[in-house]
């Protein structure tokens, strides 16, 4: 049987994904959290230490899904024609913005991050599948290297 902390907990978290992937982490608001969550306002202290913590929980989440939901490795796509090469991208990483899915949520969280990278994101460390030298392949690889190029990953890791 679930426990009801645990049902705030993942509502708090699927609550938070729909503000961060609508606002991005600056303007979403924990009262806007919580009234979604239909959750009780300190409830974001008491499960993820703050509005940062809770940040941390999803990007964890949505690594873990990137990771999870990786098509293509790196070397086939390599060797892909450029016209299919495009047909895929558009596929995996444009067509899924027009949804309003779990995984249209994470990309738009990572668009944000684009746009206004977040203290947050900046001071956490990818997951251990990508920390490697060869991460594995796929979307989450992808993701870890391009924003490792774009910033210092330090090794402090999530939480």
């Amino acid at each position: 049987m679930t426990r009801p902390a645990d049902l705030t907990r993942q509502a708090l978290i699927t609550a938070a994904l729909a503000v961060f992937a609508e606002k991005g982490f600056t303007a979403g608001s924990v009262r806007d959290i919580t009234r979604r969550a239909k959750a009780n306002g300190a409830a974001v202290n008491y499960h993820f230490g703050g509005k940062e913590g809770l940040y941390r929980e999803v990007l964890r989440n949505a690594l873990a899904a990137f990771e999870n939901n990786a098509r293509v490795d790196d070397a086939e796509a390599e060797t892909l024609p450029r016209r299919e090469a495009l047909a895929r991208f558009v596929r995996q990483q444009l067509v899924p913005l027009t949804k309003r899915d779990q995984f249209s949520r994470y990309l738009r969280l990572f668009a944000w991050e684009q746009v206004s990278a977040s203290d947050v994101f900046a001071t956490s460390s990818p997951p251990r599948s990508c920390r490697s030298s060869r991460p594995r392949a796929g979307s989450c690889a992808a993701t870890c290297r391009k924003m490792r190029a774009r910033r210092s990953w330090p090794s402090r890791p999530f939480g």
